[in-house]
């Protein structure tokens, strides 16, 4: 009877994927310095948009202003979208730290506007003592508001942070 002789394989390592994907978006500030800043924002937002989802609607419709070594000036489409992203500078800023490769501070402001002055609503706002009355005021009326009771009474819900939109008081 002929002999039969089983050859142990070598285990064989999975071969790479064709394409492979990082956690971390492409540096595109590194890369490209010189890049136009509608195009590192367009960059910028399919990053969010792949790794961070809650930023991207914000993004969305705003435009990168100006990049410097050290800081970003961003433009939201409305009011609405700036505060969001400024609720969201934490993880803006985790984002643009993956995307250009170091820290940057974040300015926030909205289209056509000059950045946020300090909230009216919040009490202690501004310095004289009358700026800080016509704040309490504003607020008192805000949480007396008849819509804003049966919003809260509809929703089943809670106030947490009175802030004005877009800048207006009326």
């Amino acid at each position: 009877p002929a002999a039969t002789t089983t050859a142990e394989a070598a285990p064989t390592k999975p071969a790479p994927p064709a394409t492979t994907e990082t956690s971390a978006p492409v540096p595109a500030a590194e890369s490209e310095p010189s890049a136009p800043l509608p195009v590192v924002f367009d960059r910028l937002r399919a990053a969010a948009q792949k790794h961070s989802p809650s930023l991207f609607p914000s993004l969305q419709g705003g435009e990168l202003l100006e990049r410097g070594e050290e800081h970003l000036r961003i433009a939201a489409s409305n009011a609405f979208h700036a505060r969001r992203l400024e609720d969201r500078t934490n993880e803006l800023a985790d984002l643009c730290r993956h995307f250009f490769g170091r820290s940057l501070r974040i300015e926030i402001e909205v289209a056509g506007e000059p950045a946020s002055p300090p909230n009216p609503l919040r009490p202690g706002a501004g310095s004289r003592p009358a700026d800080r009355e016509a704040a309490r005021q504003r607020r008192h009326e805000a949480l007396n508001h008849p819509a804003v009771n049966v919003a809260l009474e509809v929703l089943q819900g809670d106030i947490v942070d009175i802030r004005p939109l877009g800048g207006r008081l009326s």
